[in-house]
């Protein structure tokens, strides 16, 4: 199985060419469901607790899910939802016409997953309580680095654009998600300053970012930036390749459920 998506204590994993699977990695539970549809490719997919706007996600890994397909169908870009309380995918709700190519990832902001689409400076938002598509415009890139920027958020949930050229990274943050044609404000961050000595920048790439940080590797070492301190951490030694944080939190002593009432006592695991 490959990961694609990790959120809320789950992980959703492609299983063979027809199937995904939404894994517990506490309880090793698995949940296999079958695509929506036979997707022209490319084709992406996030995973999330159904209660998104009312749960604070300290213990809902076994809770009801959510998972957000977008696909491409007779040349239009195409969203499905399915939902584990009715075990079956919704209809298909329409992008307007929008070619969805060469996925960034997913980031879920608010009530909203946004999905980027760098070749086209554009990312699609899929609003998942009215169940409507829309599509944003990033800001324009002068880029010599051939990898793809990552859309992330930050721990105040705003949507963030991250790029690398040579030796800075740039972090595009956008300050009203209500607005599809809302202005972007970059911040850069020299990255000689902020790494050690011995490390080149420019053989550093970016390949994940989870909640506030970014994962950057090079040949045989992986290293976390976090967005708010800048500071840096060696995460792993060895050659790796894409990244999918997954964070669980849990209380030993109350195991609840998603009641909106704010966060509790906790410990995670990564």
């Amino acid at each position: 199985m490959r990961v694609l998506d990790a959120r809320h204590g789950r992980v959703l994993c492609v299983k063979g060419a027809s199937f995904l699977a939404v894994w517990d990695p506490v309880t090793d539970e698995l949940r296999q469901l079958p695509l929506p549809q036979e997707s022209d490719l490319p084709w992406t997919a996030a995973v999330l607790c159904s209660a998104a706007g009312a749960c604070d996600h300290l213990d809902c890994h076994q809770g009801p899910f959510l998972v957000v397909f977008v696909g491409t169908k007779h040349g239009n870009t195409v969203v499905y939802t399915y939902s584990s309380d009715a075990a079956a995918w919704s209809e298909p709700v329409s992008g307007q016409n929008y070619i969805f190519t060469f996925p960034t990832g997913s980031v879920l902001v608010g009530i909203a997953l946004y999905f980027g689409n760098e070749m086209r400076r554009r990312a699609l938002k899929y609003d998942l309580e009215l169940r409507q598509v829309s599509v944003i415009r990033l800001p324009h890139l002068r880029r010599r680095n051939l990898r793809q920027p990552l859309l992330t958020t930050t721990e105040s949930g705003g949507l963030v654009l991250i790029d690398k050229d040579d030796f800075e990274l740039y972090m595009w943050s956008r300050k009203d998600t209500h607005e599809e044609d809302a202005k972007w404000e970059r911040r850069v961050i020299g990255l000689k300053e902020v790494f050690p000595v011995d490390v080149d920048v420019t053989k550093l790439y970016l390949n994940g970012s989870g909640v506030g940080i970014v994962f950057m590797n090079t040949a045989s070492k992986v290293y976390t930036i976090d967005l708010q301190t800048y500071k840096v951490k060696k995460v792993f030694e060895g050659t790796a390749y894409d990244f999918v944080p997954y964070m669980n939190f849990y209380t030993p002593a109350l195991k609840g459920t998603c009641t909106g009432e704010g966060p509790s006592a906790g410990h995670s695991s990564a």
